[in-house]
């Protein structure tokens, strides 16, 4: 088997034309009504629809030997409500968050040389619910903490099935090949965050934060069983910083350093051409610092960089 390698390096290869096509709109309301001088709520209420599709050479070579055809439909609807309260030494906020999905992606992956098509037919059900609130309390003329929390209860189910079909008419399943189950899973998280911010002298202003995060898990639409999904991800992130005015105030500068400390880090693994796992690695570390500045250089001039 050979190929012909095309000179330029910005050209490739296909034994078929790619095209996709993308349909996507939404919508969203808010309202906000002043419950007190000092205290508002705020409703806001979104909408999202998606209808996606494409096909492409997958192996990028002019021989026909694998191509890939998706096609998506996706819908969310969302909710979040959120009261609000301001005072000059106390500030806070709580509130409740709604959110439903459905997301059906069919597969269709041809291999000509081999003489059969992978199908593959998830669909996924998905809710998430929380509540959260946070609170900063000005402890002196300088110092102010502030410590929050939020609780999510997140469940997800799947339908899916598949198999490897041949591509010789008619069309017959490889026996042993096709599947079909059902799975579900629910997941709960505390994500709580504290934080001491210090003013100081020249309108500058110092800080320290530990924040916890979670990112949900879920299914890999490849899986041929039931059980064979990923767990949520876990990030603990610490942060410290200076942020302040030099040159008389035409320049800004922020310097922060900040450590994340991950649990069951969720990577992509290669299981075949095209197709990848979400699996759970075991932990994993960032450490970092973090320099930007913005300044005036002329009138109505600003550079900047980080």
């Amino acid at each position: 088997m050979t190929f012909d390698n095309p000179p330029d390096l910005h050209d490739v290869r296909a034994s078929a034309l790619a095209w996709n096509r993308t349909l996507q709109y939404g919508a969203s309301a808010r309202l906000t009504t002043a419950l007190t001088p000092s205290t508002t709520l705020v409703s806001l209420t979104a909408y999202r629809n998606l209808d996606y599709e494409f096909f492409v050479d997958a192996d990028i070579t002019e021989l026909d030997l694998i191509t890939t055809h998706q096609h998506e439909w996706q819908h969310q609807l969302s909710e979040e409500i959120t009261i609000s309260h301001q005072q000059p030494r106390l500030t806070w906020v709580g509130g409740v968050f709604l959110f439903d999905e459905f997301d059906h992606q069919s597969f269709w992956v041809d291999q000509p040389a081999a003489g059969f098509q992978v199908r593959l037919d998830p669909r996924v059900d998905a809710t998430s619910r929380a509540v959260f609130g946070q609170a900063t309390v000005g402890l002196t003329s300088r110092l102010s903490a502030t410590a929050g929390v939020r609780y999510t209860r997140e469940e997800k189910d799947i339908d899916n099935a598949g198999g490897r079909y041949s591509l010789d008419a008619p069309e017959m399943a490889v026996p042993g090949s096709v599947y079909g189950y059902s799975d579900s899973i629910a997941h709960s998280a505390w994500t709580p965050k504290i934080g001491l911010e210090m003013k100081l002298p020249h309108d500058a202003l110092g800080y320290v934060s530990a924040t916890r995060g979670f990112k949900s898990g879920g299914f890999n639409p490849s899986s041929t069983a039931a059980g064979r999904g990923y767990a949520p991800e876990w990030a603990w992130s610490y942060e410290g910083g200076w942020k302040g005015a030099l040159m008389g105030g035409r320049s800004r500068l922020a310097v922060s350093a900040f450590v994340m400390d991950y649990t069951n880090l969720q990577v992509q693994t290669p299981i075949g051409i095209g197709v990848f796992d979400i699996r759970n690695a075991a932990a994993a570390t960032i450490r970092g610092v973090e320099v930007e500045n913005t300044s005036r250089i002329g009138r109505g001039i600003e550079a900047g960089g980080m």
